[in-house]
């Protein structure tokens, strides 16, 4: 169903400590990747270790938290990880959506924009 390539869902469920990593260092290349953490909220409430560990392969670090959105046009290709803190228990709901790119595009410099929550727009629908 070109261009969407995979729509992925992590349902919502409760990890103990340790019990979810995150992703590992991994590669992508010529398309774009928008992962949105629907919840990620501690056992106990919000924390401070409520948030995956973005970092890429450049060295360049972001924090996702719950209720924030990426935007990562891959194109020529990346490498990045997601990791959890080993003490973070709590509800985990996370999706992603993985679109191809044109061939034009395939193989433009990677861009990655992070969308904090406190500034997405809210739309109520009735």
């Amino acid at each position: 169903l070109d261009p969407f390539l995979i729509w992925h869902e992590l349902p919502r469920h409760f990890y103990r400590p340790g019990e979810m990593p995150g992703a590992p260092m991994h590669p992508h290349r010529g398309f774009s990747e928008c992962p949105y953490a629907k919840e990620m909220v501690g056992r106990s409430g919000f924390s401070e270790l409520d948030a995956f560990i973005g970092k890429d392969h450049e060295g360049n670090q972001h924090l996702m938290r719950q209720g924030d959105f990426e935007f990562g046009q891959v194109g020529r290709g990346f490498e990045h990880e997601g990791l959890i803190d080993s003490r973070w228990s709590g509800y985990l709901h996370f999706f992603q959506l993985w679109i191809n790119l044109p061939s034009a595009h395939k193989m433009d410099p990677p861009r990655i924009i992070n969308c904090d929550s406190t500034k997405l727009p809210v739309v109520e629908v009735s």
